[in-house]
């Protein structure tokens, strides 16, 4: 156990030395604030700390969740945070003459067995996934998941999709998904999970809601796009040019997917881009590249 964290620990120190190395500095113009790890705003970590990594302008004051953090000359930052057993919500803020940029992040951490037991029934709502508003069309798959208590029969509903069956893998987490139909028309539609026994049964809902997507696009707002190639690990790729403009086919974890040309998908952040209704002229690849 203690040989792979140190190999993470290396791994993580190396791809901070490789942005340290390689990273530009900006200047005042471009007040400009990314974290490269943890990759995600909603992550699983079960250890005791962990880093953020990233960068910004070199002489922005950092901070997180209130402490001064070190910014090196050409901007860019790791810090290790400590983590709770729980729910941990962080906030990286980076303030320069006036302006002020913020990320923020919740991570949920397992640091003993925490299978809750049959009764009294119990859902963990905090951990009801997924954490953020998702956008879909017609075959995407909508999973959910949540930590109840165990040795129960577990369903989800998505709107008027009632009864939706759940598995419970690994002992009291429960997993279940819903393909999307054409005929689906989801507007701000309520995910909410359900655990039954032979004497009641137990609701809680979700943070997020479902919407169907429809002839929207997006326009890249700043020449320093966070794009992925999937979700939720896939590897970084080339930022897109600001300005481009591409065909909006879905969103999750705080990404929106487009049409990178006819054949392959992305994924973008929704902080770095803005939408906007295409109704009348829908775009089917990437434009203006």
């Amino acid at each position: 156990m203690k040989s792979n964290i140190h190999i993470k620990f290396l791994t993580v120190f190396a791809i901070f030395l490789f942005f340290l190395v390689k990273l530009p500095a900006f200047g005042v113009e471009n007040h400009y604030l990314q974290v490269f790890y943890p990759k995600e705003e909603f992550s699983q970590i079960d250890a005791k700390s962990t880093f953020f990594i990233g960068h910004t302008n070199n002489n922005a004051l950092l901070k997180i969740n209130g402490k001064d953090v070190k910014i090196y000359p050409n901007g860019s930052f790791v810090s290790v945070f400590p983590l709770k057993d729980g729910a941990n919500y962080v906030r990286i803020t980076s303030n320069i003459q006036g302006s002020s940029k913020s990320l923020f992040y919740h991570i949920r951490t397992s640091l003993k067995s925490n299978v809750l037991p049959e009764f009294p029934m119990k859902i963990d709502k905090e951990s009801i996934k997924p954490y953020k508003n998702l956008f879909v069309q017609e075959s995407d798959i909508i999973q959910v998941s949540f930590k109840a208590s165990t040795g129960h029969k577990a369903v989800f509903a998505v709107g008027n999709k009632f009864n939706i069956p759940m598995k419970e893998s690994p002992k009291g987490t429960y997993i279940g998904t819903y393909k999307v139909k054409n005929s689906d028309n989801f507007n701000n539609t309520k995910i909410y999970v359900r655990i039954i026994s032979k004497y009641a049964k137990l609701t809680k809902y979700a943070t997020c809601n479902v919407s169907s997507i429809k002839n929207l696009s997006g326009i890249v707002e700043n020449n320093l796009s966070t794009i992925k190639e999937s979700m939720p690990n896939g590897k970084r790729m080339i930022p897109l040019p600001k300005n481009t403009e591409f065909e909006i086919t879905g969103k999750q974890n705080g990404y929106y997917r487009f049409k990178l040309n006819d054949y392959k998908n992305a994924w973008v952040k929704e902080e770095d881009i803005k939408i906007s209704d295409n109704k009348k002229n829908p775009l089917n690849i990437v434009k203006n590249i």
